[in-house]
Formats: C-alpha cells, structure tokens, sequence
C-alpha cells in the first residue's frame, strides 16, 4: 500500500521552522518538523543544526544512530542512558513514553507521552538519566534514534516498564499482552536499584488547564505542585505544557494529544475568556473558549476515563440575572 501522506500544496517553495515545545518532563520536548510532498511521494529532514534548536536536540555532535523495527504490540523500556535521545517514528506507530528518573530532578517521579507515527511529523527528546519506552500500534513500527553518546551496555539501566512508583498508562488494549523482551520482563523496579525509594509515593495525575491563572494557580497549590500537570497559553509557568483552548475548538485532536500526553485522573478547567466585554464584542471567541473548547476537552478526557471538572468565577458566570449577572 502507499504510505505517503498528502502531498505539499505546489505553491509552496520555502519550508517552516521545526517548532519545539515542552514536555511535562524536565529537558524533554517534543517538535513538529516540516514536510514537502508531490507525485513522487515526500521529503522532510529529520534534524539541521542550522533549524533545530536547544530545547529540541541539545546536542552538539551525535555520536551514535540506531533504527529498531518492531511489530505490532510490542512494547520496549524502560531503558535509562547516560544520554539524550532524539526519536523519531518513520514508520507506523508508537505511544513514546519518558520517565524522569533523576533524583535531582524537579520532576523526579513524573512520566509523560507521545504518540509518534510516520505522518504526525513528531520527535521526542528524552533527555539523559530519564527512563524509556514506547509501545507500538502497528506491525514493521520502524523507530530512528539519534544519541548523545555510544551505546555501551555497563552504563545503561534497564526499569520495568509497569513500576508502580510510575504507573504508566500504557495504551494496551483490552485483551492484548504486549510482546515484551525477556530482559525487559526481568527488569527491576527503580526501588531495587535505590533501596529508598520503596516507601515512595507515586505523583498524583490532576491536569490543570490554565495553571497559568488566579483559578489554575490556586489549585495548583492546593493539590501541591508535584501532583499536578499544569497548562499555559501565553503567560508559562514552569512545569506546564502549552495548550491553547481557543484552537482546540477549532482542533478536537490538540485536545486529545494533551491528554494522552498526561492520562490524568482529574482534569481541571479553569481558562476561559474572562473578560465580560469581550465576551459581548466578540461572542465567537467567548464561545470557542468557553463552550466548545472545553466540551472537546471534556469529550478527550471522558474517553481516557479520567473525571473532569469545570471552574469559573462568580465575577464572569455568577448564573443570575440582573447587575453582575
């Protein structure tokens, strides 16, 4: 079957920045490259120096290539390199998951994913001393990882991919066994490496949208930092992921990419356009960000089965008629 994706409109005759945002994790992020296609199929680069940058793919020389290929089902990981990692799926499918497992870390203990396939036009940076795996959707899933350093099987650390210190939401289907290597069924929790760690308590999953608000950031203190995940628009607050909920309205999918980034158990919405006449000058937008942008919230996390809940303020949505109202 052809695998190309839609081609490039023909008018087109320059490409556009990679574009690298944050991931939950620290030092982790996640880019969109550019593509080009017509009749013949496509062409895209993987990685420039001269477009590519820090935050994407810190390195400054890669030392070592790899390329694995998988079937469908199969789940690789944890693997902890001494290194950072750029993936990037160039065929089929995968769900990229990046566990932080350095101590020192402000995000020591979160886990966050990506889902990767040969058309999304994904990478994911993982960086060193954080813990790594993904699971496949597809046969002949074809992975490409450009590292840091060289393989070297005395520095590397192998965690089992279902440590209950991280509980991460694999997204096995019901019925599946996900083919696993001998070697990673054997894995060890993180706790048998580090003794201390067998009394520790997995984070909490609470995805706050708006963190970056009076609302957001008031329950961001309440549930405490290190139980949440956090958004921002235009104001970051450090930890958070950008999301803008005026676009997933207009995009169902950035919400459900938000989501399966995180798998929370509660996600709070508390963005909105607040601002009362603004709301009556430019009813679109009001109805964008407080309507269908958190329904299709809603809807994404509904279908992860995660609980959600609204918030906004008596000033703005005081539910009566009359002043204020």
């Amino acid at each position: 079957r052809a695998r190309f994706p839609p081609c490039a409109p023909a008018a087109r005759t320059h490409s556009m920045p990679p574009i690298t945002r944050e991931l939950p994790v620290a030092g982790a992020s996640v880019t969109t490259f550019d593509r080009f296609g017509d009749q013949r199929g496509y062409f895209n680069e993987l990685y420039n120096e001269e477009k590519y940058d820090g935050l994407a793919a810190p390195a400054q020389n890669w030392k070592q290539v790899s390329f694995s290929s998988s079937q469908k089902h199969a789940l690789r990981g944890l693997h902890c390199s001494p290194y950072g990692k750029f993936i990037t799926c160039v065929r089929g499918a995968l769900y990229d998951v990046i566990a932080d497992f350095r101590e020192g870390s402000p995000t020591f203990g979160r886990w966050c994913g990506v889902k990767l396939t040969e058309y999304n036009r994904k990478q994911v940076f993982v960086p060193a001393g954080c813990g790594h795996g993904f699971f496949t959707f597809e046969d002949d899933t074809c992975a490409l990882y450009m590292q840091e350093g060289c393989f070297n099987p005395a520095n590397e650390a192998d965690t089992h991919p279902f440590d209950p210190l991280f509980g991460i939401r694999w997204p096995v289907p019901d019925g599946v066994s996900p083919v696993m290597s001998p070697k990673d069924v054997a894995a060890p929790t993180l706790a048998v490496y580090r003794p201390k760690l067998a009394t520790a308590v997995p984070r909490g999953r609470v995805l706050i949208v708006g963190a970056s608000g009076q609302v957001g950031g008031a329950l961001l203190e309440a549930f405490g930092s290190s139980n949440c995940i956090g958004t921002f628009c235009s104001s970051p607050v450090p930890g958070s992921v950008y999301f803008d909920l005026e676009q997933a309205a207009l995009n169902p999918q950035l919400a459900t990419e938000l989501v399966q980034m995180v798998y929370p158990t509660v996600v709070c919405i508390c963005a909105g356009f607040t601002w009362v006449d603004g709301c009556e000058r430019q009813p679109q937008q009001a109805n964008k960000m407080n309507s269908t942008g958190p329904a299709v919230l809603a809807a994404a996390a509904a279908a992860a089965g995660a609980k959600v809940v609204w918030y906004s303020t008596d000033y703005v949505f005081d539910g009566g008629v009359g002043a204020g109202g």
